[in-house]
């Protein structure tokens, strides 16, 4: 019975140590793994610190230049198509003039017609500011109502 207890006690230590050695091996691998999960994480960091996935100075630069240039490429072109639709719009809204033909009496005629219709442009356009003028007024008062209405409900 005793050697039972002592076989059983061997074999507890056994299992015992193990136990211990499974548990000390995880620990190890456990940490193996964090070790190479940080060294990851600072590589990642890094490249991320780099910038533009690890581009040097040079290559930086010259892409810089590229979309710059790209950029500029752009606005010029946005420029002229500004200035087309300014020409095309000014070519259906303005008549030619046609001035090369005329006698003195034609020229003070057209000369009056102009005239005329730039005195109409301009009262379209005094009109037109008054109005505009009239319809701020009416929002200022009725935001000023609503500020008021919105102080006596609370």
């Amino acid at each position: 019975e005793n050697e039972k207890k002592a076989v059983e006690a061997l074999k507890t230590k056994e299992r015992i140590k193990e136990e211990r050695r499974r548990k000390t091996l995880m620990k190890e691998q456990i940490d193996q793994q964090k070790e190479v999960i940080a060294k990851q994480r600072i590589a990642k960091i890094d490249r991320m610190k780099k910038g533009l996935g690890g581009m040097n100075s040079e290559k930086r630069k010259r892409l810089k230049e590229i979309i710059m240039q790209r950029a500029h490429e752009e606005m010029q072109n946005e420029r002229m198509k500004v200035a087309e639709e300014r020409k095309l719009y000014l070519a259906n809204r303005v008549p030619p003039l046609d001035v090369d033909n005329l006698s003195e009496a034609a020229l003070v005629t057209k000369v009056q017609e102009m005239y005329n219709r730039l005195a109409t442009l301009h009262s379209e356009s005094y009109d037109l500011e008054q109005r505009v003028i009239a319809q701020e007024n009416e929002i200022y008062d009725i935001t000023q109502k609503m500020t008021d209405l919105d102080c006596k409900g609370k």
